[in-house]
């Protein structure tokens, strides 16, 4: 066996992703680790048996789950996963497809990077039916029963999978980390202007309805507020508001606006909140889950609110110490915060020590 952890990665990952893809293209490749190896790509060619793919994806399950059982099994074999001590998987799916092929004797390590459990984001998704969310329930439960060790980023987000979580003593510690954003130049918003940015999904474990009736209220008393939307979704067309839509660049954004807002009513650790971090970015955010490690720390960069809720939004927006900025101004807290907890060489190191501690039980 090779006396490593298998970080097991079935994304084509991006920088600019969030989740699991993102942290890992972040934090992870291009580095080599001492205890962890991992697939820097997702091979092509992808063949299986029809009757593997009718025992663990029947009907009304989507065609694009049917394909991922088939890549993660290529994986799996292309990099001769089971000759590793311990695998690191990043989504209870890719669990799931690979648990007929993991070794009684082989360690298991899980992290679901959701905000919420994952049946409860795929009962949000448009191509929801009873069927395919009852699969993906007993999918996470077989999950989380099989594996060895469960990693949350801390204590906070523990409480989203509590329901899954029959063992404590599996649960370990892995804070997330970020690449430094590319301070690639600024764009010229209006100077008289409070500029807001919210990016990611808008969806309601986002709190993205919150933030939209919030802005309505507040810039009706006042008009000098803008809120930029950066990210896919159904277009926003009202004043004040300037929908950006998907954009190659975000980070352009998060280096111009004053302030960025992240209001889950349900929160992991957002990779964007450690990426606004990293410039100085100042961000309002909802003390929830996982996001409970920003309150109370020494930095002006941080407006927290104790619930997501739009009253306690406006509140913030229509305060007297909710300073307008006149320009981009970073907040050196923020920075220091960055610094001291949240870079991707801080992350390495804690994975390696992760690592060290699954395979150190093994020996």
């Amino acid at each position: 066996m090779i006396d490593k952890l298998f970080l097991f990665n079935p994304y084509p990952c991006q920088l600019t992703d969030g989740g699991p893809s993102g942290v890992i293209a972040q934090n992870v490749l291009g580095h080599v680790l001492h205890n962890v190896d991992v697939n820097p790509i997702v091979p092509d060619g992808l063949t299986l048996r029809d009757h593997l793919r009718k025992k663990f994806f029947p009907p009304p399950v989507p065609s694009f789950y049917r394909n991922w059982l088939v890549k993660c099994e290529k994986i799996y074999r292309t990099f001769s996963v089971a000759k590793y001590r311990a695998v690191f998987f990043q989504d209870v799916f890719s669990l799931g497809c690979c648990l007929h092929l993991i070794s009684p004797s082989q360690i298991v390590v899980l992290q679901s990077h959701c905000p919420e459990l994952p049946h409860q984001e795929v009962a949000g998704s448009s191509f929801a039916t009873e069927e395919l969310v009852d699969w993906v329930r007993k999918i996470e439960v077989d999950a989380f029963a099989r594996a060895d060790h469960i990693v949350l980023p801390n204590e906070g987000a523990a409480e989203i999978y509590q329901p899954l979580l029959s063992h404590p003593s599996k649960v370990v510690y892995l804070t997330t980390g970020a690449r430094k954003v590319a301070e690639q130049g600024r764009v010229g918003l209006e100077s008289s202007c409070c500029n807001l940015l919210f990016i990611g999904r808008r969806n309601r474990i986002k709190g993205f309805d919150l933030v939209l009736e919030a802005f309505r209220q507040a810039h009706r008393s006042r008009p000098a507020l803008r809120l930029y939307l950066v990210g896919r979704g159904e277009r926003v067309v009202e004043q004040g508001i300037i929908d950006l839509g998907f954009s190659e660049n975000p980070h352009l954004w998060m280096n111009s606006c004053d302030y960025m807002i992240n209001f889950n009513r349900q929160s992991y650790l957002d990779l964007s909140v450690l990426e606004a971090l990293s410039v100085g970015t100042r961000i309002i955010t909802a003390i929830t889950g996982g996001h409970r490690e920003f309150a109370g720390l020494d930095t002006d960069g941080i407006i927290p609110a104790d619930a997501p809720s739009v009253e306690n939004l406006v509140n913030i927006l229509l305060s007297k110490e909710f300073v307008h900025g006149k320009s981009f101004v970073p907040s050196l807290g923020n920075i220091a915060l960055y610094q001291e907890k949240f870079t991707d060489e801080i992350y390495r190191q804690h994975l390696d020590a992760l690592a060290s501690r699954v395979l150190g039980d093994m020996r």
